[in-house]
């Protein structure tokens, strides 16, 4: 018996055989994966384009607002104020 002739046998006992019924259920494994991946990557595409957007919409209106008011100086906390009743009868303003 040469190589050739045992690979022939082994295709044909392969053949009859009908292989592995495990094989059957993969299709379906394969599909889901497949399913799987496809919807990781479309919440992926929405999620960068809601960031894009987030993103697009601060900027813009930060530069379409007016700047900010800037605070006035905070008066000293140990001066009275200038309504008090002992400035006013010094007649401090």
């Amino acid at each position: 018996m040469s190589g050739i002739d045992g690979i022939d046998d082994i295709l044909e006992r392969l053949r009859d055989d009908g292989g592995d019924a495990r094989l059957a259920a993969m299709d379906g494994a394969v599909l889901a994966g497949l399913a799987a991946h496809r919807a990781r990557r479309a919440a992926r595409r929405g999620l960068a384009l809601s960031g894009v957007a987030a993103l697009g919409i601060g900027l813009a209106s930060s530069l379409a607002l007016p700047p900010r008011a800037s605070a006035e100086p905070v008066p000293l906390l140990m001066a009275a104020p200038s309504s008090a009743p002992s400035n006013l009868l010094l007649g401090v303003r």
